[in-house]
Formats: C-alpha cells, sequence, structure tokens
C-alpha cells in the first residue's frame, strides 16, 4: 500500500483491477482447500485471510509464520511443508 501512497503508477493499477475483480463464488468450491497465507504479508496483509476462509466451505487455514507476500521466496521449506501437510491430511 506504500507504493500506492506514493502514487506509483503501476501499484495503482495492480490495486484498481484487484478491487474491479474481487473473488466470486467462493462458497461453490467443493473440494479441499488449504489457505496457506504469509503472517508477514503486507500486500494482502494476514487478517484478510478471514473473509477466504469463511467463504470457502471447510476451508482450513495453514499460516505461514514470519512469511510475506512471496513466502516460497522467503522459506521455500516452509512453503513445501504447508503443501506436503495438506496433501496428507485431504
Amino acid at each position: 500500500m506504500a507504493r500506492v501512497a506514493a502514487g506509483d503508477p503501476g501499484a495503482c493499477i495492480a490495486l484498481g483491477w484487484a478491487l474491479a475483480h474481487r473473488a466470486q463464488r467462493l462458497d461453490e468450491i467443493a473440494c479441499p482447500v488449504t489457505i496457506a497465507w504469509g503472517t508477514r504479508d503486507r500486500l494482502l496483509p494476514f487478517r484478510q485471510q478471514a473473509r477466504f476462509q469463511a467463504a470457502i466451505p471447510g476451508a482450513e487455514l495453514r499460516p505461514l509464520r514470519r512469511l510475506g507476500q512471496v513466502p516460497m521466496s522467503d522459506d521455500p521449506r516452509q512453503v513445501a511443508e504447508a503443501i506436503l501437510e495438506a496433501t496428507r491430511t485431504g
């Protein structure tokens, strides 16, 4: 959000697109869903995961501790472990 506030044209365009294309019909998802969200994500703060978890029936949250917007770069091992755990449990 700092880039948007600073008037970064690319960030403003991306934010505009994201706001115009909000996720819809999440309640129709009928397969297991794991939401893996970085607790230090500054672009999409961790608190926003609650909206997705509430909208997707049966969705499970796996917080990615100390990871940001690009968790696979921050800690590939933690992301791999979250994926493997999710596929083991369903």
